[in-house]
């Protein structure tokens, strides 16, 4: 199996597979994030991994593309988020 991520010093890094991959699952929650710039604006994504690992992935869109800056482990206050929008997936999934 290919390691989907490596650590450098202290630092986790995420490969691209894993990242894309959070923006492929559902659910994916899309927040606002904190503003650096005012001309770009940041978006928090809040989702999982093929893995289950949960993700914040911080962005923005550039000339259509989405230009990922920080990806990490979610926080307490984000998974508190995320958990309801898992579970009502989960509850629609089970409907079908």
């Amino acid at each position: 199996m290919q390691a989907t991520r490596r650590t450098i010093g202290s630092h986790i890094t995420y490969l691209q597979g894993e990242t894309e991959q959070v923006f492929f699952n559902r659910p994916l929650v899309v927040v606002t994030g904190a503003q650096h710039d005012e001309s770009l604006p940041r978006y928090d994504a809040l989702g999982h991994t093929d893995a289950d690992r949960l993700l914040c992935i911080v962005f923005a869109i550039r000339a259509a593309l989405l230009r990922v800056t920080s990806v990490r482990p979610m926080s307490r206050r984000e998974r508190r988020v995320y958990e309801p929008a898992k579970e009502e997936a989960a509850a629609t999934d089970t409907a079908l």
